[in-house]
């Protein structure tokens, strides 16, 4: 052939498919190709037409690559057209149909028609479709050139030959064995290609049975073989081998003459590949899965925070009403406290999955005793069990156990479960909780004989946004967080948390471990505050661009006795700071997002200020992050607060606080 680049008429209805053709062409070899594309049959004609007219004794392309299935008229009927009555087409054509494979007898059709080779598009590959091309060039060039049968036969053979022993994929020849009735269906091998007898491990396997060779195969197999060997329809399927642990994608087909037709079977070892595609599905039902609980999760998020605003929207309107009695005035507060701290629950809790999955959460390491942790949290949990009149049952170890971990965070776990339990079980209920030690682990088990969990739940109740069904009037409330937090913070601790039922209606077991720990000095699990005899009032400047905010923060202060200067921008607390007054400000409560001069650069002009800089700096701001706190920390605040910040612990601050002098 010539050595400029090889000419090549596609002529396939499918864009794509052209396309994909072209790719692997020029992945194929290292040859250089000019491509002439028709989406038509007619249209291919006459672009052969037109090209012979123009260059008479030059072939009209290289090579046409020809779609089995056209619009307007069959790849026959296209070979007709070209052949004109020949035995030859004007150039080489290859045959591509987009069945898994091809009839042998309607391939037979094919090559009679003129065409040189065909294949399938589903075993086309980049070395596929140039070998079929160059095989299809030669063809036609033996057969054109020399003109002799016997040559292009035996040319072909050898082309096989070398495609057979090339190939990757497992081949082997079989013909069938007539036995006796009775006898197990089997297939005589005629020929492997090497790689057959690298995957199997075999060699001198000619004149073997199929089931020496492969004894673990099915009796589907040996069934659909003997049925592509008497109907001449070809199979491709997919087997378990299930004693050697492996999937295979199998194709069988005849060849030869019905005389002396063969059995080819080409075998591939697909087990990475059904292994991943079971990976990818799990995958896909799980994303599906937490897909819907996180639609089901932000609905109960939306519910759960429309439900403390109403009460707090109309406590506001009878607090506006004129001649409010000093009674009704204490409950409608009492109220709006109660939503509020209903409302920052469950805010904190979204903070707080937010920053353990981020890594972002920190844990103090103290020694701490485990009995006075159990004790504590059910004490919080208290009112709910008396409220629902629950029988509740205490058995802890004689000795005190003591465990390495962060006490609020520890209260908080063995919170949310004894609150579970109190939620989930109806009136008068049996609760248990019982500590024990088991070598060099403490074990907290807590018991409950309500509505229990479905078999279904039990391997999805730590998932996050994974909430048990719950009725219309959801009258036991919650995100359905407590959990997920639950074990990803005892996991930060080195411990363990796991879940049992015995159905619905059955009761629930939660079992918390952690290791013990048997030296060292024993944290308390409550503050205590120094007595430093400092509990006078104090003047405060309260700077926050909220009104609102301002005004209510303040309003508090002020009944507690402080003295609160009110300011709603950086610039005009300095001025207050720095105005000479006799009492000067002793503590500065600062917003951080202020208009013009943030809170941050408010703090470093207070903190390097003689006349303030052992004032009291407190941020109270709506980002509470590691990095916002560091923030804070570095601008020289001596605490950061996120709102709606707790009062009692301002005023905790306060007590603690010198007068500063002038």
């Amino acid at each position: 052939m010539s050595s400029n680049a090889c000419r090549i008429l596609i002529i396939d209805d499918s864009a794509d498919d052209r396309a994909n053709l072209r790719q692997m062409l020029l992945r194929g070899s290292e040859r250089r190709y000019r491509f002439t594309d028709a989406e038509l049959g007619l249209k291919g004609l006459k672009l052969i037409a037109d090209a012979r007219r123009a260059e008479p004794d030059k072939l009209p392309f290289d090579c046409i690559l020809l779609d089995f299935n056209l619009p307007d008229i069959d790849a026959q009927r296209v070979l007709l057209e070209l052949c004109a009555g020949s035995t030859l087409p004007p150039c080489p054509v290859v045959v591509i149909t987009g069945w898994n494979s091809l009839d042998s007898a309607v391939g037979v059709k094919l090559l009679r028609a003129g065409a040189q080779d065909y294949i399938g598009k589903s075993w086309t590959t980049p070395e596929s479709i140039t070998r079929a091309i160059e095989n299809a060039i030669e063809r036609f060039d033996l057969m054109t050139q020399l003109g002799v049968e016997v040559r292009a036969l035996s040319e072909s053979e050898e082309r096989y030959r070398n495609l057979f022993d090339s190939i990757s994929d497992c081949m082997c020849v079989l013909e069938k064995i007539e036995n006796q009735a009775g006898a197990a269906l089997d297939f005589r091998c005629v020929a492997i290609n090497p790689a057959f007898a690298a995957n199997y491990g075999v060699s001198k396997v000619v004149g073997k049975t199929l089931r020496q060779i492969l004894p673990n195969d099915s009796e589907d197999c040996f069934n659909i073989y003997d049925r592509v060997w008497s109907t001449g329809f070809p199979a491709h399927f997919e087997s378990t081998v299930a004693s050697e642990s492996r999937d295979i994608e199998v194709r069988a087909f005849n060849i030869g003459e019905p005389s002396a037709k063969k059995l080819v079977v080409i075998r591939n070892d697909i087990t990475q590949r059904k292994e991943s595609e079971r990976k990818l599905l799990t995958l896909a039902q799980t994303l599906r899965s937490q897909d819907s609980r996180k639609d089901e999760f932000l609905a109960m998020l939306a519910h759960e925070l429309r439900n403390p605003l109403a009460p707090i929207a109309m406590a506001a309107q009878v607090l506006q009403r004129p001649g409010v009695d000093p009674a009704t005035l204490r409950e409608m507060s009492a109220i709006i406290s109660r939503q509020v701290e209903h409302m920052t629950f469950l805010v904190d809790d979204l903070l707080d999955v937010s920053r353990i999955n981020k890594g972002l959460i920190t844990l103090d390491q103290e020694v701490l005793n485990l009995k006075s942790i159990v004790a504590n949290a059910i004490e919080q949990v208290r009112s709910l069990i008396d409220k629902k009149k629950h029988n509740l049952s205490i058995h802890m170890t004689g000795n005190t156990v003591y465990v390495v971990g962060d006490v609020v965070r520890l209260i908080q776990i063995f919170a949310n479960i004894f609150t579970n339990a109190a939620k989930y079980t109806p009136e008068n209920g049996e609760i248990s909780v019982d500590l024990s030690i088991d070598g060099n682990n403490v074990c907290v088990t807590v018991r409950d004989n309500g509505v229990g969990m479905s078999e279904s739940l039990l391997p999805h109740v730590f998932d996050i946004f994974t909430q048990a069904h719950r009725t219309s009037d959801r009258m036991d409330g919650g995100l359905g967080l407590g959990l997920s937090l639950v074990k990803r913070l005892i996991g930060l601790m080195d411990g363990t948390v796991t879940a049992h039922s015995d159905g619905p209606f059955m009761g629930s077991k939660f079992v918390v471990t952690l290791p013990t720990f048997e030296y060292g000095p024993v944290a308390t699990t409550t503050a205590v505050a120094e007595a430093t005899g400092n509990t006078g009032l104090k003047h405060i400047v309260l700077v926050d661009d909220n009104i609102d905010a301002a005004t209510t923060l303040a309003m508090l202060l002020e009944l507690e006795g402080h003295t609160v200067s009110v300011c709603y921008a950086g610039e005009q607390a300095l001025d207050l700071a720095f105005a000479g007054t006799p009492n000067p400000p002793q503590a500065f409560f600062l917003d951080i997002g202020l208009p013009g001069m943030d809170g941050y650069e408010l703090a470093r002009r207070l903190r390097t200020d003689v006349r303030t800089s052992k004032a009291l700096l407190v941020a109270i701001s709506g980002y509470g992050q590691p990095q916002d706190c560091e923030r804070s920390r570095l601008a020289g605040f001596d605490h950061h607060f996120e709102k709606p910040a707790d009062l009692s612990k301002l005023l905790e601050l306060l007590n603690g606080v010198s007068p500063v002098s002038a």
